[in-house]
């Protein structure tokens, strides 16, 4: 096949009707995209909340059916203000503080745990630099961190693992926008985040990079809220990733919810609200069809739980609850988001 056009943005994708296959443009040639079906719980998935709050429990739902969460394991030790992602079979939690310490902790480790089995994390290796408040994301194989906030004010650093292993963090690439910002928006190939805290470019920018190809993050698109700090929780399927609440500079927390389609640039779009204005949720457990949001602050903690039909813009629906009250940003993972096609 010969090259496309070298107008073709990397990223780009397309279906290919002699394979039938998706592919994606990586800058010098077109690769497939694998997509996956789930395989936990009869494909509905998993999703978990670990740490935030100064505690290290990992809690668990199904995300398929409403309920209470139920306790799955521990964290290697308390943590806030930290970031996860989740392949099939693992949970991994990168970095974070610990607030009840004066001043702030902030660590470069990461836990990781079975996701199949109760038990409690083990440690996994090291980011290239301590970092609370950032945010993470991945595919069946690859997590990638991204920016943060730690001994200095604003990180634009981006690394990665590889998932099944251990050890510690490579270099991926610079971030566009820097700070933190919310996980596992993405498909199997494309990632979306937008680093709001202490931002280079702006309060509302998105940025986007390719999860399999290392290098720099690029402009996406626009939040619709240009002063939405970065304390809104993320998350979505393959096709779509959503942005929920958020702390409105000057004003104060926010209930609306916005979705981008992950495949195209462009802005973000208004899609519902959520049952209140709330902030510090970090992120969603999404399968194919649903996205559950759970904690944040109300303006005090929440042990809440809300859920969306991705397909259908619209406000949430109640969930059920934690076992205890999640904000500060605690690590949310699903064996079934976005990134798994």
């Amino acid at each position: 096949m010969s090259l496309p056009p070298v107008e073709i943005p990397l990223g780009a994708m397309r279906f290919n009707s002699d394979s039938q296959k998706l592919e994606y443009w990586n800058g010098t040639a077109w690769f497939q995209i694998h997509l996956y079906a789930p395989t936990f719980d009869g494909g509905s998935g998993r999703g978990m909340w670990a740490g935030g709050d100064f505690n290290n429990i990992i809690d668990r739902i199904t995300i398929s059916t409403q309920g209470n969460a139920v306790d799955h394991g521990d964290l290697s030790t308390n943590k806030s203000n930290t970031s996860a992602t989740a392949s099939r079979t693992r949970g991994l939690l990168m970095g974070g503080s610990n607030p009840q310490l004066s001043p702030d902790t902030f660590t470069n480790t990461m836990d990781f745990w079975s996701i199949s089995s109760e038990g409690n994390a083990s440690d996994f290796g090291d980011l290239t630099s301590k970092a609370s408040y950032l945010a993470a994301t991945g595919n069946q194989t690859r997590a990638v961190r991204l920016g943060g906030t730690g001994p200095s004010p604003r990180q634009n650093i981006m690394d990665f693992v590889e998932i099944a292993s251990t050890g510690n963090a490579v270099d991926f690439g610079d971030a566009f926008n820097g700070g933190g910002g919310a996980s596992n928006i993405c498909n199997s190939v494309r990632a979306i985040n937008c680093g709001n805290l202490y931002p280079t470019n702006g309060y509302n920018k998105l940025e986007t990079f390719n999860i399999p190809t290392t290098g720099n993050g690029v402009f996406f698109g626009n939040l619709a809220q240009s002063n939405n700090w970065e304390q809104f929780s993320g998350g979505g399927n393959s096709i779509r990733g959503f942005f929920a609440g958020g702390y409105i500079y000057p004003s104060g927390n926010t209930n609306l919810i916005e979705f981008v389609n992950i495949a195209s640039l462009g802005n973000s779009q208004e899609f519902g609200d959520l049952s209140s204005a709330k902030s510090m949720g970090d992120s969603g457990a999404s399968n194919s069809t649903r996205i559950v949001f759970g904690g944040g602050i109300d303006p005090s903690g929440l042990n809440t739980m809300e859920y969306l039909n991705i397909a259908t813009q619209g406000n949430v629906v109640d969930f059920g609850d934690l076992t205890q009250a999640r904000f500060r940003r605690p690590g949310v993972v699903s064996n079934s988001h976005g990134g798994l096609g």
